[in-house]
Formats: C-alpha cells, structure tokens, sequence
C-alpha cells in the first residue's frame, strides 16, 4: 500500500472555492485555516465541521507571526485582504500561492472583477500563481477563462469568475502534484492592469457624466452590496439597475428637462434626465 506523503498547507482565505476543492485532494493536509471574519467563507463554515481560526482587517501582524512560526510547505491564497512581504518570510522549502479571480495580468487588485464589465472587457476568469512581493504579480501556474457575454450583468460575472477560481486552483493543485512540485511557472507578459473599486469610480455626477457613462457605472458596480451613488434632489440613490431610454416621443416631451430631474415615478421605477438624454431607474434604494 503507497503512502502519501501529504505536503502541509497554511490556507488563508474568504473564499469557500478552492478550500472546497483542496479539502477534496488527498495530497494536502491543512494544518492552519486562517477565515477572514464576517467573509463569505466565514459564513459558509459556521455550519461545517471544519476547524478554522478567524482574523479581521487589523490582524496583519499576527498573520504574519503565524506564517513564520508555522510549520508549512505550501500557503495558498485565495482572497487575502493583506500583501504579504513574501521575500522576507517565505522559508527556502516553502511555496506561496495565491488565486486571483481575473485574467492576470490584467485587473490586479482586490476588485479586478468589476473591471470586467467597466473596461469591456472581452474575456475574463481566473488565475493561480506564485506569489511574490508585488500585487498579483507572480508567475503563473494555471489560468481559465469564458467569454464576456451580451446577458452577463455583475452577479453573473462575479459567480462566473468564483467557480473559474475552483477550476484554476484544481488545476494547478494537479500540476504541483503531477511535477513533484518542480513546476516554476511563466512570467506574465505585459504590464497589465490595475482595478479598485474606489468612491470615485462608484460615484455618479449627473451634472457631468453622460447617459453612457452613468450607464457603464450601474452597470458594474449592480450588486445589492455596491451600487452606483447618486445625487438626486439633495438625496443620495445607490442605483442598481437602469436603461436607455430611446423612445422618442418621452425624449422630444422632457428635452427641456434640466439633468438631475425625476420626470416620472412610477412602479418603483424613476426615469430621470442626464445631459444627453433619459434613463429608467429600475433598481435603487435611498440611503
């Protein structure tokens, strides 16, 4: 009967995917699970039988005690909200390995996945790669990918990417595996890009942005947990969804509207003017 020589791991994460697909794998016992609080993987494993321990925000230097008092051969990464100095930590035998849910090197960063839809993208999904001291600039292992599709809004692009996370990690969890290890991965090509999603990006000036561009904010940051913020009639709106209007008996009724104006309430619904035109607020709360 063979022995497996499990390699040991420190996970941190708040994400449940590639747990999900680690806890499956036979080659790797986990010694350490580090949850973020109040994360996604927080709430999944309330339930579960899996032994953890919580970290929040403000617990960088504690992680960061464990990493070196650990005794590990792999740290794996999958929704870490800290850069971790890798070269001043990482021991010789030792692998760290994150996941990102973009197409690196493009859309680095905390929230690369709004990206997808902000700057068209054409592609999008996930990576698995060595970690170094930079922002999701290491060499990668293992990549998947979808086309960006016309019925894809934000939830659907977000689900998307989380299972192509499951897909890449199981991918290279193989790879490690099928090369002893020994695999080095490919140095990413290009400079890539950067995404945050920052107050300003989130923030829409009726006075100043297009029926175009207020379009392409809701439109990337729709989630109930986001939304685009508004100024409407000394109101704040987070605005989830909404559309062109085209028809043109409302567009030649309201040309005289000023932007920022609520023409027409109805249903839930508001349409309310931009500075070239009309757009139906389907979706929105006040705050």
């Amino acid at each position: 009967m063979t022995t497996v020589n499990k390699k040991k791991v420190f996970f941190i994460a708040s994400r449940f995917g590639c747990l999900e697909e680690l806890l499956k794998h036979n080659s790797f016992e986990i010694i350490e699970l580090w949850v973020l609080q109040d994360s996604a993987l927080h709430s999944r494993l309330i339930n579960e039988s899996v032994p953890y321990q919580l970290f929040n925000l403000g617990d960088k230097k504690k992680i960061l005690s464990r990493i070196a008092e650990s005794n590990f051969d792999i740290l794996f990464s999958n929704g870490c909200p800290f850069i971790l100095p890798v070269s001043s930590i990482k021991k010789p035998h030792q692998l760290f390995i994150n996941t990102h849910p973009t197409m690196l090197p493009y859309l680095k960063g905390k929230t690369g996945i709004n990206g997808v839809l902000y700057h068209k993208m054409k592609y999008f999904g996930a990576t698995t790669h060595f970690m170094d001291d930079g922002i999701d600039t290491g060499k990668i292992i293992a990549q998947k990918k979808a086309k960006v599709s016309p019925d894809l809004d934000i939830g659907l692009v977000y689900f998307i990417s989380f299972q192509l996370e499951k897909d890449c990690f199981t991918h290279a969890l193989n790879l490690l595996v099928k090369t002893n290890y020994q695999i080095r991965g490919k140095k990413q090509v290009g400079e890539g890009s950067y995404f945050n999603r920052t107050e300003d990006l989130l923030t829409i000036d009726i006075t100043k942005h297009t029926t175009e561009e207020i379009l392409l904010k809701i439109q990337s940051f729709g989630l109930q947990t986001q939304g685009a913020k508004c100024q409407i009639d000394n109101k704040t709106y987070l605005i989830f969804d909404a559309e062109k209007i085209s028809n043109n008996y409302l567009l030649d009724n309201f040309l005289s509207a000023k932007p920022g104006e609520i023409l027409l309430q109805y249903d839930a619904k508001f349409l309310l003017k931009t500075l070239n035109g009309i757009i139906k607020v389907k979706n929105y709360k006040t705050l």
